[in-house]
Parts: C-alpha cells; structure tokens; sequence
C-alpha cells in the first residue's frame, strides 16, 4: 500500500480512543477539502491492508461504521504510553450518543489549541464523574470537562452529577446538547441546580456549524472563538 500518511496516523488514533468512527465523520473532519470519493478511496486502500474494518448497524439509519482491525490496533498502539482496550462488540445502547462525543471531539480540536483525553483515559481517582472527554489546553494547561446530552436524565439525577464536580481542577464544564429539546431539557436543569459551578451549554448543531456563544446561568459566554483558555 501507500506509505501510511499523518492523516491516516490522526485517524487511527481517533478510532483507537474513540473505540469506532462514522464514514461520514472521515469525509466531514479528516477529507474535509476534498471530496467524499477520495475520503472512500483511501478508507478502501487502508481496508485492504488490514488496517480497517467497516461494521454495520441498524441504529443508524445509512451509517458505515469504520473500527480497527488488530494490525490496525497494533499501529494505533506504537508508541502509546496508555493503551485502551478495545470493545469487540459496540454498546448499541450507546452508539449515537457515542457517535456524538466522537463529532464533538473533532469539533473542538478544530477550534482549540487543545488535546482530546477519551473516557476510557480519564483517572477515576482524578474526577468523581468520569465525563465523556477531558480537553486540555496546550499553552494555559486548563481542563475543560465535556458531556453530550442525548436523551434526559431526570433532574435529581442530573442535580446529583452537577454536585459531583465540587472540588474539581476543572475551568468548565460544558455541556453539548444533541437537539433544541435536550438543550431546553438541561438549559432546565442547570436554571435549578447549582449556581456556583462553571457550567455551560450550547446546542450541537451551532456548534457543529459555527463559532456560537455558550449559554451559561450568568448568561452567554465566547469561548469558541479563542484558540486558548486563560
């Protein structure tokens, strides 16, 4: 095959730490500037060298799961100090949420000067809720926790989590809510929670799409337009 390509190293990890990705988030976030038939090309030329697997799902509608195969493990591990294992089958309560964090992810990688930590990497003794990612700036150092809301908890649960962030070295902690409903739903939550946590939230799709203003109780803050946190 072709010599292995930066790209294919960064895509590799994400698959690696984010355990699988969608076709479409390889043509939106890695072959952005091309067009969606190379993105299929080098995916197919990874695929026939071992290094890639496609999976299918009935839980999301037309979507073309792509997982590491164990040679394709084997090079995403080269070189790491931490490793995580890898699920054999995926969760299929979770794979949209799932997906979601992965999108978020790349998102935000694109808009910070930051380093993504997975789930699976986050020390339990470090945080009393484990959220679904851990950015952490590469000049100021500061930690931002992030968790996607995708289907409502309940109030006095979410209250219980909210409570759990006490003490925490974190600068904020933000929340990405899939739909204007889940958005409502906790805008809600955070209204009648604690008022002295740096909580924030903002809707997926503004994001996705934009440099929005996060929705905060103290009202909107900018925090996407900066490539750093001070």
């Amino acid at each position: 095959m072709n010599q292995i390509q930066e790209r294919d190293q960064r895509l590799l990890r994400v698959i690696y730490e984010q355990q699988f990705v969608l076709m479409s988030q390889i043509e939106r976030w890695f072959f952005g500037k091309q067009s969606a038939r190379r993105a299929r090309q080098r995916i197919q030329v990874l695929s026939e060298a071992g290094w890639l697997q496609r999976v299918e799902s009935p839980l999301i509608k037309h979507a073309r799961i792509i997982r590491l195969t164990k040679s394709g493990v084997s090079i995403a591990e080269t070189d790491r100090v931490e490793r995580i294992p890898q699920t054999r089958t995926l969760d299929v309560s979770t794979l949209l949420h799932d997906s979601i964090v992965t999108s978020v992810r790349l998102r935000l990688e694109e808009l910070w000067d930051a380093f993504w930590v997975p789930e699976r990497l986050i020390k339990a003794e470090q945080f009393s809720h484990i959220p679904d990612g851990l950015v952490i700036f590469d000049a100021s150092r500061l930690q931002v926790a992030v968790e996607v809301e995708n289907s409502p908890k309940g109030p006095k649960r979410f209250h219980e989590i909210q409570q759990r962030w006490r003490g925490s070295k974190v600068e904020l902690i933000l929340y990405v809510a899939s739909s204007p409903t889940m958005f409502r739903i906790v805008q809600n939550y955070l209204k009648t929670g604690p008022q002295d946590l740096p909580f924030a939230l903002v809707l997926w799709s503004e994001l996705e799409a934009g440099v929005p203003h996060a929705w905060t109780v103290a009202g909107e803050i900018d925090v996407f337009s900066r490539r750093d946190l001070e």
